[in-house]
């Protein structure tokens, strides 16, 4: 099974590392690979399923090793978990025919352009395509463990662009980048993500900006009589 990989920078330079996880001596351990990773004196570290983000409580090194992590990993991340240009690489996908096919019976959508061969083949693409908007489901069930978020609402899309078609047998992932937060009440903050879906080629077919409400860890103090005449003068 595939491991989602965080993506962090470390003095402007990139490590990806992917992890998994085991039980062992009653200790939650993790085997990681780690691309040209480098050491975080004041790097931040936080947990999820598929993922390992790193802390300079352990020593960073090149290759593979074994971190006792010595606690447990909570199941979803909250809003104070993230920062601007944190990024995340999903597991890859195979585009198939049947996924169209079946696709097109859900939606109802049989356009000849991705159901018909014949058809296609006279199209300027020579074969048929993927619907985009069963690229942009994609997009949303690939990108929904990395990360996962303890998410309240989908909010919307905005300035989303199919940008190269998807063909049968195309394998894509999905990279999720976050890109703008801000608090939305006490309970909740809004983040903003640019997710990309990429094939094999490293080609963004489909890319956009998604917005979304997650659960903050701490609710924030309603605000005094006081604060709000003062917020409203």
């Amino acid at each position: 099974m595939q491991a989602c990989a965080f993506v962090t920078h470390y003095h402007g330079r990139q490590a990806v590392a992917t992890n998994r996880i085991r039980e062992r001596n009653s200790a939650l351990m993790a085997v990681v690979r780690c691309e040209m990773l480098m050491a975080a004196p004041k790097q931040r570290s936080h947990q999820t399923p598929g993922v390992l983000i790193f802390s300079s409580r352990y020593r960073m090194l090149v290759g593979t090793f074994v971190i006792d992590l010595r606690f447990p990993m909570p199941n979803l991340l909250s809003f104070e978990d993230l920062q601007v240009g944190d990024q995340w690489i999903s597991p890859h996908r195979v585009v198939s025919e049947s996924d169209v096919a079946n696709f097109a019976d859900l939606t109802g959508d049989f356009d000849r352009l991705h159901t018909d061969k014949e058809f296609a083949a006279d199209t300027p693409f020579g074969r048929p395509i993927a619907h985009g908007l069963l690229g942009l489901s994609f997009v949303a069930g690939l990108s929904s463990k990395c990360p996962a978020m303890d998410t309240v609402a989908f909010v919307g899309v905005k300035n989303w662009s199919f940008l190269q078609p998807i063909f049968f047998g195309d394998e894509v992932h999905v990279v999720t980048e976050v890109v703008e937060l801000s608090r939305h009440g006490r309970k909740r903050g809004k983040v903003i993500w640019k997710r990309s879906l990429i094939n094999q080629d490293g080609r963004v077919t489909q890319e956009g900006l998604l917005e979304t409400l997650v659960a903050c860890k701490v609710v924030a103090k309603r605000p005094s009589e006081t604060e709000s005449l003062k917020a409203a003068s």
